[in-house]
């Protein structure tokens, strides 16, 4: 049961290498996936966040939709980070940390959270893990309700 080698999307050709192991009853990943732009990675998360609503139903605490959706974006092909810390900085000194739930690819934030509706408090929260992170992109995913709801929050460069 040895890896076989094949390129992961016959449109990418012409592309840098890209490669995907196939290994028996697995699906196959991206070992070096091109890279993606805000929308494709909005798009492509909230498939998985999806697919784990669906397997998980609604109504569950926070920590198992988080633990789920790691594993739904790894086994999509994501770097995904579980309660990466981020210094908080005053005056050029740690005062403390930013834990979001998820971080996916270096790139995108991801705070799974189980309340009744995706409010301003959450997105405030969301602006300060992308200022603390440096990060522009990141998500509030709510799992809580029958419907997935999600929020896509974007930060500025005014920094």
């Amino acid at each position: 049961m040895g890896r076989r080698w094949r390129e992961f999307d016959p449109s990418l050709k012409n592309s840098p290498s890209v490669l995907v192991a196939i290994c028996e009853n697995s699906r196959p990943f991206a070992l070096n996936p091109p890279p993606m732009s805000f929308d494709d990675s909005s798009y492509a998360i909230i498939g998985c966040a999806m697919r784990v609503h669906n397997a998980l139903g609604p109504g569950l605490r926070e920590k198992p939709y988080e633990n789920a959706l790691a594993i739904e974006l790894r086994n999509s092909g994501f770097h995904a980070e579980q309660q990466r810390a981020y210094p908080i900085l005053y005056l050029d000194q740690v005062v403390g940390d930013c834990i979001p739930d998820i971080t996916v690819s270096r790139e995108v934030l991801i705070d799974a959270k189980s309340i009744d509706a995706i409010g301003e408090n959450e997105v405030a929260q969301m602006l300060n893990y992308l200022r603390i992170s440096r990060l522009e992109l990141g998500l509030v995913i709510n799992f809580k309700n029958p419907k997935l709801e999600w929020q896509r929050v974007v930060r500025s460069h005014r920094e």
